[in-house]
């Protein structure tokens, strides 16, 4: 008996334990070793690979790795700067040799406009170089500095912005090293190219950092009429700010400058009084468009609007074709004068957004009438009679029918 058990259980089934004695012995002679992971893995889920969040066409990476430096979008800016910086040092170095009919700057002007730019150029070129850093000691704390939503990448960004607009004032004014009647075009436009390059560079820190962008929201995310009305604050505001500045610091030492500026007093009056009333029309409108929601009619806020924006437009026009010709107050070209040729610029495209929507506005209202007429006739032709019509149409044929008889009758006789 023992033999025949031990013969069975050679020759039989094998025992309850076979699977995991074979496992554990690493034999898999007589199960095979699919039916073995398939028994193993019966309870186990697969790996989930998301990468919902990261791109399809990039790498995904891991959330410990940091983007290089070296890609940065804000590195360009800061490139930029440098260069610019670069170019306005050198246009202030040569502006002493000045250029005929005009006034040379004098040596304190043209120092500080020289270390103004020298100081931008030497910042930027170190942050340039810090991007590129990848040996020393300091690459990680770098990226640290300059990675999206940082607060010390922000602060240097808002003293170059703080910088820069100290440094455009000084320079590009009537009393500054590139002011009317300097003629010192390279140093006037790099300085404001300077302070164009420091506001990019903090609109990309923050749509890196995920807020909003203030160009994107002026080119597409506002409506039309409520950027252009902030258009028009602006370069109001700006156009009030250099003719009360100008016609305060006109340089009477000077004859050619004295005699374009002082040509007629009547039109500094008029530029600072349009300038307030364009920039009080906007802020109005702008305040309006915020807080004012179904306090006015709006009928009425739109013809209001379109009569002030009327009257404007009939003013800008004839105060830019005469004050920006010869014998003009804006003669000499500076910040007044391109501030001028914005301000009118802005009003009349205002303008010709308000036509454009009041056309649009009119013509929905006429597709808005015709649907509801042909909605209101669809409507009719469905409905069963009134009663009313039935009973008129009953009478007629009674009448009809009493006539039909008296005729009969009388034909009988």
């Amino acid at each position: 008996m023992a033999a025949q058990n031990s013969g069975n259980s050679e020759v039989g089934n094998p025992p309850v334990n076979f699977i995991s004695i074979e496992k554990d012995e690493g034999l898999d002679a007589d199960v095979p070793h699919d039916e073995i992971k398939s028994e193993e893995n019966v309870n186990d889920t697969p790996p989930v690979n998301d990468d919902r969040d990261s791109p399809p066409d990039e790498p995904s990476t891991s959330s410990n790795e940091t983007p290089k430096l070296s890609k940065s979008i804000r590195l360009k800016g800061y490139f930029g700067l440098c260069l610019l910086s670069i170019i306005n040092f050198y246009a202030a170095l040569v502006s002493q040799r000045g250029i005929r009919n005009s006034k040379p700057p004098t040596d304190s002007q043209r120092n500080y406009a020289m270390a103004s730019s020298v100081i931008s150029a030497v910042i930027c070129f170190l942050v340039t170089i810090m991007h590129f850093d990848r040996f020393t000691r300091f690459s990680k704390g770098w990226k640290k500095f300059f990675k999206a939503n940082s607060l010390g990448e922000l602060c240097l960004i808002i003293f170059l912005c703080i910088w820069w607009t100290v440094a455009t004032w000084i320079n590009t004014t009537i009393d500054g090293a590139a002011g009317e009647g300097k003629n010192q075009w390279n140093l006037y436009f790099s300085t404001w190219l300077c302070l164009g390059s420091s506001v990019w560079i903090a609109e990309q820190w923050r749509t890196a950092a995920g807020q909003n962008s203030a160009f994107a929201f002026l080119t597409g995310a506002a409506p039309p009429r409520i950027s252009s009305w902030i258009e028009v604050l602006l370069t109001g505001f700006l156009t009030m700010i250099f003719s009360w500045y100008t016609r305060g610091h006109i340089d009477e030492s000077h004859p050619m400058i004295a005699q374009q500026m002082n040509s007629s007093p009547a039109q500094w009056i008029i530029l600072i009084v349009m300038s307030t009333v364009s920039l009080s029309v906007a802020l109005g409108f702008l305040l309006s468009a915020i807080f004012g929601e179904n306090m006015v009619p709006k009928d009425c806020e739109t013809i209001t609007e379109g009569v002030l924006l009327l009257a404007m437009t009939l003013c800008w026009i004839p105060i830019v074709a005469v004050t920006t010709t010869p014998g003009g107050v804006t003669t000499l070209i500076g910040n007044l004068y391109f501030s001028v040729w914005a301000t009118t610029f802005s009003v009349v495209r205002t303008f010709f957004i308000w036509i454009r929507d009041w056309r649009s506005s009119i013509h929905r209202c006429t597709e808005t009438q015709i649907l509801e007429y042909e909605r209101s006739k669809r409507a009719a032709m469905r409905q069963p009679p009134a009663k009313t019509e039935i009973a008129q149409v009953n009478n007629k044929k009674e009448d009809h029918n009493v006539e039909n008889d008296m005729v009969v009758s009388i034909e009988g006789d």
